[in-house]
């Protein structure tokens, strides 16, 4: 079952975790493959981090993955 999104996107799940998108979802199932051909590791989901300007905090970005 999936809920069509603001910008057209599905609501996906793969490997039991729901995804924003289809492409979301498969790009996490590459890093995947890539994680077990031990070319990448340490696979985050969702990390935020702060958007620093002139030393003061002003928003934050939210990427879809991090690793190694």
């Amino acid at each position: 079952m999936s809920r069509r999104l603001k910008y057209g996107n599905n609501i996906t799940v793969a490997h039991g975790i729901k995804f924003r998108s289809k492409g979301e979802a498969n790009r996490y199932c590459e890093l995947l493959l890539l994680a077990m051909a031990g070319e990448i590791a340490n696979i985050k989901l969702q990390v935020k981090r702060p958007l620093i300007f002139a030393g003061k905090t002003v928003s934050s970005f939210t990427s879809d993955f991090d690793y190694l």
